[in-house]
């Protein structure tokens, strides 16, 4: 799996939101899609935490309401699912900052492909800032507490 990530959607989403662009870009590659989708959400929370909206009021971001969050939420398993499921979806608990460790998704597919991959990050040029390579493998790093346990 390979995406090439040169500006961010740091709010919002999926098409509404502040775009940021970053100075570099970044090309990720791995064969493991939850490696892959880990350091994508590392990419992201780099430049969330960039957004002008960071420290405003709550509702300049709608995604940061759990009202919202949730009402579309349901709109979108209905759309998807038919609007029985709108009913029955599960409610999404809001983090006031985005946690690959807290994440959802990423915490079932550790379950289903056996573990939390082993992420090496490989600069494949020099010119990437050693501060982003050690940022990403900042929050891709397992917390000190879950590798004792």
């Amino acid at each position: 799996m390979v995406t090439a990530a040169d500006k961010v959607l740091a709010t919002f989403g999926p098409d509404l939101g502040h775009v940021i662009a970053p100075p570099q870009g970044l090309v990720i590659a791995s064969r493991s899609m939850v490696a892959h989708d880990m350091v994508s959400l590392a990419w992201l929370i780099l430049h969330w935490r960039q957004s002008p909206w960071i420290n405003k009021q709550a509702l300049s971001d709608p995604s940061s309401s759990k009202i919202v969050a949730n009402l579309a939420n349901r709109v979108v398993a209905g759309m998807l699912g038919g609007w029985k499921w709108s009913f029955s979806a599960e409610g999404i608990k809001h983090s006031p900052q985005p946690d690959i460790w807290r994440d959802r998704t990423l915490q079932r597919a550790f379950q289903l492909m056996g573990g939390v991959p082993n992420i090496q990050l490989q600069p494949t040029q020099p010119s990437l800032f050693p501060q982003t390579l050690a940022e990403l493998a900042e929050l891709v790093a397992l917390p000190a507490a879950t590798r004792a346990a």
